[in-house]
């Protein structure tokens, strides 16, 4: 399959970076008749959040996850904030994110009011667990492990922490859902 025209080219910004003979195209997910009918009829319906797919999405993505049950949120950054806040976290409590990360798992929490401390990363590019360890302090009541490039923290190391230190843990999966 060749490159779109360049009308279509348009609303992505232009020509493709790579060499589309070495990409396959389109770098894009590709959706059909079935799933454009599917979202037109949500959309025409007005009821996005309870709309009956919506919960049938959770219910199939909790399966897929061997998960009691799913939120379907707007976005990763919105599922943080949901994850944060029911933490119960007074002003100020600190919340260990890894320093390499995307924005959000930082912002989710200072917009819920916490105090953000990085720890860094290893070799993988996640959440060290000697690094979360020395980076908790008095005020420490959360980790935000980030589940990066389909690969997972160590969460067997950062669970023995937060089971020692009394620390919750939210897993930022938005990178490696479905991964084990």
């Amino acid at each position: 399959m060749s490159a779109p025209a360049t009308p279509e080219l348009a609303l992505f910004g232009g020509p493709p970076v790579r060499d589309p003979a070495e990409t396959p195209w389109p770098p894009w997910p590709v959706f059909g008749q079935a799933e454009r009918e599917g979202l037109l009829e949500t959309l025409e319906s007005g009821q996005w959040r309870q709309h009956e797919r919506v919960a049938r999405f959770e219910k199939v993505f909790a399966s897929l996850q061997d998960a009691r049950r799913c939120l379907a949120c707007t976005s990763g950054t919105t599922a943080l904030e949901v994850a944060i806040d029911a933490l119960d976290l007074a002003p100020g409590d600190e919340v260990i994110v890894p320093s390499y990360t995307f924005a959000a798992t930082a912002s989710a929490a200072l917009r819920m009011g916490a105090r953000v401390v990085f720890a860094d990363v290893d070799a993988t590019w996640r959440l060290d667990p000697d690094a979360a360890e020395r980076a908790i302090g008095p005020g420490t009541r959360a980790m935000v492990p980030v589940h990066f490039g389909s690969g997972i923290a160590d969460m067997d190391r950062l669970s023995a922490l937060a089971d020692r230190r009394g620390l919750k843990i939210i897993e930022d999966a938005c990178h490696a859902w479905g991964a084990k």
